[in-house]
């Protein structure tokens, strides 16, 4: 197994002196996706990583990799 090139296997980076983010790289999207609605249109069709690292796909690109976990938050 390789190291992440990105975060060195520490699953998180600090993008600057002051902010830490979790590595998109080698983030495994285990927490699932939620529908992002409120500034981004009802039916946009984009889900974003749960886990927080910035991933954000395509319904058809969840679709295509059999992804159920998706959850769509209403406010």
């Amino acid at each position: 197994m390789s190291i992440c090139p990105k975060c060195n296997d520490t699953h998180w980076y600090a993008y600057d002196e002051n902010h830490a983010k979790i590595c998109e790289v080698c983030c495994t999207h285990s927490d699932g996706w939620w529908k992002l609605e409120e500034h981004y249109g009802k039916s946009n069709g984009k889900y974003a990583c749960k886990t927080g690292c910035g991933v954000v796909k395509a319904y058809e690109d969840l679709y295509e990799e059999q992804i159920v976990n998706v959850t769509v938050y209403r406010f």
